[in-house]
């Protein structure tokens, strides 16, 4: 199975060899989609340009996808959806989560880029985005509330705090991908998990 199908698969697998082949060709659409978009933007990026770079026509294109917004909208959902899975182990403390982030985000940085930088900027993409950051948010707090001890009051609110948190780890991530090489990884997460560290030691007043 290729990294596409792994990133865009379906929920449940598709039955029959052309079933998996159409399933297969539209994973790899939106891939090459991912990486117009980055490029030119949601509203820059033509569906001629993304079919064109895909080596098809925009009338095969159209086949799997009635409009350039509902390719988008499928693209920013699946990559949200992983990167949900990937949060919601909850045997990983936050140093494994932000590396088994980073690594999926170093392998599909174009949807990924999309996602944490662009959606939140787009009034059309903005709900997809929105959606993701509640379900971490949420999350984030129940995770600093176990860790909070009983006598400690968070002035702000954990809620507050969780998000601060989680923007901060968006927007690390996200320009870390866009603008650093892969050999810098291992010193940014270093540096992101002593961030965190401190951030969350402060503001529960941790030992």
């Amino acid at each position: 199975m290729t990294a596409e199908s792994t990133l865009f698969r379906e929920a449940v697998p598709p039955s029959g060899k052309r079933a998996q082949r159409a399933d297969e060709r539209r994973a790899a659409f939106l891939m090459t989609a991912s990486s117009a978009l980055r490029a030119r933007g949601f509203h820059g990026a033509t569906m001629t340009e993304i079919a064109e770079a895909a080596g098809t026509s925009k009338i095969v294109l159209y086949r799997y996808f009635g409009s350039k917004d509902e390719l988008i909208a499928e693209l920013l959902r699946g990559v949200r959806e992983r990167l949900l899975a990937l949060d919601a182990r909850e045997d990983r403390d936050w140093r494994s989560r932000h590396e088994s982030i980073l690594r999926f985000a170093r392998a599909h940085p174009d949807p990924v880029v999309l996602l944490l930088r662009h959606a939140p900027q787009d009034p059309g993409t903005r709900p997809i985005w929105r959606e993701y950051r509640e379900q971490i948010v949420e999350r984030t707090s129940a995770r600093l509330a176990a860790l909070k001890p009983p006598e400690v009051e968070v002035a702000p609110g954990l809620e507050f705090c969780a998000e601060t948190l989680t923007h901060f780890i968006f927007d690390a991530i996200a320009r870390h991908v866009d603008r650093a090489p892969a050999t810098r990884d291992e010193a940014f997460t270093a540096w992101l998990n002593r961030s965190v560290a401190a951030l969350t030691s402060s503001w529960l007043r941790l030992p």
